[in-house]
Order: structure tokens, then sequence, then C-alpha cells
């Protein structure tokens, strides 16, 4: 028997609903993305918005995310000592390469950007903290992929499923595995518009002891992000997660400590 309690498990799949969309949505839209009945959908709707999660528009009556959401994701990142250890080398990517600097971590067999550092180029590219990414399709995500077993990456494989986002998405768990393989050997992962149409990523892995419990990456648009700056930004990106991999060694700081205070 599963203990879910079922009206919190559709609460929480609204806001995750409302927060994958960028623009506000109606009861409707809502009702049809999440397949709840409107009888039911008003009154969590109802209790959401004066418990100040979700936002209404009385003019418009669009429901979006409410600020409440804003202060618990703080309080999440105030809680991550991770993000603190990691965040002045996000800002010395940035500075140094001029674009969008990141950190990212592992959620059920997704990854997740947690941190990150925008550039001040008008034309950036910029991941909403909290946004899940495919872990095959991203320099991130195969980071956090290659150090695992090759069971446990066909596991997660096959529970995420394989989806082709470009054309240049590798869809084929073989060549998957192969290209894992060339992560593992060169200690980097490249996103070359796999994921998205117009985005390179240049990612490193952070370790603590022989586990990769977080990526950090570059990202920024292909028409600035040629494959010279990229040759160029690799040792960057790699120095500097080596040199977080070295603190968080120094300290002698367990997994838990470090996702949680």
């Amino acid at each position: 028997m599963s203990d879910r309690v079922p009206l919190l498990e559709k609460a929480l799949t609204i806001l995750e609903i409302i927060g994958n969309d960028s623009n506000p949505l109606t009861i409707n839209q809502i009702a049809k993305l999440s397949g709840i009945p409107l009888s039911s959908l008003y009154r969590v709707m109802n209790t959401l918005t004066d418990l100040g999660f979700v936002n209404k528009d009385p003019i418009t009556r669009t429901y979006s995310l409410g600020l409440k959401l804003l202060y618990l994701g703080n309080q999440v990142k105030r809680q991550l000592p991770l993000i603190k250890v990691v965040r002045p080398f996000l800002e010395e990517l940035t500075e140094k390469t001029g674009e969008t600097s990141n950190l990212v971590m592992e959620e059920n067999g997704e990854a997740v950007y947690v941190e990150r550092v925008d550039t001040q180029n008008p034309l950036r590219i910029t991941h909403m903290i909290g946004r899940k990414a495919p872990m095959y399709a991203t320099g991130v995500g195969k980071c956090l992929l290659a150090w695992k077993d090759t069971q446990e990456i066909i596991r997660i494989v096959n529970k995420t499923g394989i989806h082709k986002f470009t054309p240049n998405t590798i869809t084929n768990l073989n060549e998957l595995l192969e290209e894992l393989q060339r992560v593992r050997e060169r200690g980097y992962a490249l996103d070359m518009e796999e994921c998205e149409i117009g985005i390179r990523c240049v990612s490193a892995p952070i370790f603590l002891g022989d586990e990769v419990i977080a990526a950090i990456s570059i990202s920024g648009p292909s028409v600035r992000l040629t494959d010279e700056k990229i040759l160029e930004y690799i040792p960057l990106v790699c120095k500097a997660s080596q040199d977080i991999s070295n603190i968080l060694k120094g300290e002698n700081m367990k997994k838990e400590e470090l996702i949680l205070r």
C-alpha cells in the first residue's frame, strides 16, 4: 500500500505544472495538464492561493507561482553548504568566460540546476533554479552519469527514457555509454546543441571522495561559444571543478553535510 497522500500529491503536481510554464495558466489549462477534475481542482487552487503558494490574477483569472515559493527556494539555497563553496568559483568562471555558469545536482535521475551566476551579456543562456534537465542530453548530466556503474546508468535511462530533442541528441544506449566512457577518460563533458538548438555547454564533475556529487558548467549561445572558445574554456572549468573537489576533500565533509546543513 502506498504511503502517499493523494490531496498533497495533487497540490504538488499543480505547483510543478504552473512552474514549468513561463506564462500564467487558466484553471482549464491546469485541469487539462494535471488530469484533475475541476470540482477537486477549485478546492486545491483556493487552498494554495490562500496559503500564498499560488497567485491568482483577479483580472485575467490566471494562476502563477506565489512569493511563498520564492522564500522557500531561498531557504533551500541557505541550507545547501555546497553552494557556499562553489559560488565563488562560478563567479570567477563567469568573469573569465563572459558566459553563465551553473551548479547542478542529480535528483531522481534528472539534472537539477541549484545555482547559477549570470553573464552581463545581453544575449545569454539562463537556466532557472530548480529546472530539471535530461542527464543524457546535457553536459552536466553526462558528468553526473559518467562515473556511475553501467547497470545504474541503464536503470536511469530506462526510467527516464531517451528522447530526441535536437538532431545532435544521443538516443542510442550503446552510443551514450561510449560517450560517457569518453567523459570519464578526459574528465569533462560537452553539450553541443544536444538538448537545445543554439546552446552549448562545457561541464566538469565535482567529486567527494570517489563519488560525483555535482557538476559545474558554463553555457552560452553557440554563436559565441565556438569550437575555439570551447577549447579555451575547458581547462578553466576543469580547474574550477578540481579546486572545489580538493576543498571538499580537505574539509573532510560527508555528502549529507553538503546537501543539508
